[in-house]
């Protein structure tokens, strides 16, 4: 499978118009646009148009308004820093975007369900497949909640899923998360390390910390009554 890779140039400018521009880039096709003059985000491909929900150019358009005051205020203080406040002056960031994919654990308060999410955040174009498996084959579907796909302030994506698991099943079998996107030259595979508390040791833990409180209670109570007397 062919890799592609996400980049964001922002660039502001001390003369001229527009004073600040953004792109966005996969490999080397602009997907979108942005400058001050216009004001608004600008889709650069029909398919990024038409599959993406508009609130999601109101929120991107926001967003860059916001870099831009960023970038032309840190320039300008650059500027007057270094005592070069006359002329032309660029100051441009590039931000690529790096998927993170984390697993997180929660157990509800009858302790006889696990639930375990696989979160992935930061990647770009939105079309990705989230799945679990057991013992590294069998996908699970029935036990699996998936959320929305959403929109990240960046311009990135993020999805979660979620699997449901039952204690008896937790000791007889493997469960990984696996992640296929364009940004992966092969299919990431991360697998879930189940955990079981020991109590008695933080039964153990927590009376310590019990004695400790006590102690310096009682040293600040000691210290208050000799400061009164």
């Amino acid at each position: 499978m062919r890799t592609h890779s996400l980049t964001f140039f922002y660039t502001a400018v001390s003369e001229g118009v527009p004073e600040f521009f953004a792109e966005s880039m996969v490999d080397d096709v602009q997907i979108f646009y942005y400058d001050s003059s216009y004001g608004v985000v600008i889709p650069r491909q029909d398919w990024a148009n038409d599959s993406t929900d508009p609130q999601y150019w109101e929120t991107l358009t926001h967003n860059f308004k916001v870099s831009q005051q960023t970038l032309s205020e840190n320039m300008r203080t650059l500027m007057k820093h270094s005592n070069q406040t006359k002329g032309a002056h660029t100051a441009q960031m590039v931000y690529r975007s790096v998927p993170d994919i984390t697993l997180t654990q929660r157990i509800n308060e009858s302790s006889t369900v696990t639930e375990v999410s696989c979160h992935v955040s930061g990647f770009y174009p939105p079309e990705v497949k989230v799945r679990w498996v057991s013992d590294g084959q069998g996908k699970l579907e029935d036990a699996v909640w998936s959320g929305k796909l959403l929109p990240n302030q960046d311009g990135t994506y993020q999805i979660r899923k979620t699997v449901i698991l039952y204690t008896e099943e937790l000791s007889r079998h493997n469960y990984s998360c696996q992640v296929k996107h364009s940004s992966f030259p092969n299919t990431k595979t991360l697998k879930w390390e189940h955990r079981i508390m020991d109590c008695s040791a933080l039964a153990e833990l927590l009376e310590v910390l019990d004695s400790r409180w006590e102690t310096a209670d009682r040293k600040r109570e000691e210290r208050y009554t000799a400061l009164i007397e």
